[in-house]
């Protein structure tokens, strides 16, 4: 039962893990769309939730 359980708990974390990695996936996606439309970068992170930080990251990554 114990062993069960155990997975049980592993399987939920990783779904909890999964589930996040795509919310930050998304969040980078809409993003670089936002970038592209040339919306200053503190409306976008107050859209998104990323960080200035990440926005800059993100649009020279799209700069390159």
């Amino acid at each position: 039962m114990a062993l069960s359980e155990s997975f049980l708990q592993w399987e939920q974390q990783h779904d909890e893990q999964l589930e996040q990695r795509v919310r930050r996936q998304q969040q980078q996606e809409i993003a670089r769309n936002l970038l592209r439309t040339n919306l200053p970068l503190e409306t976008i992170a107050e859209v998104t939730g990323l960080e200035i930080a990440q926005l800059q990251q993100l649009q020279a990554q799209l700069d390159s």
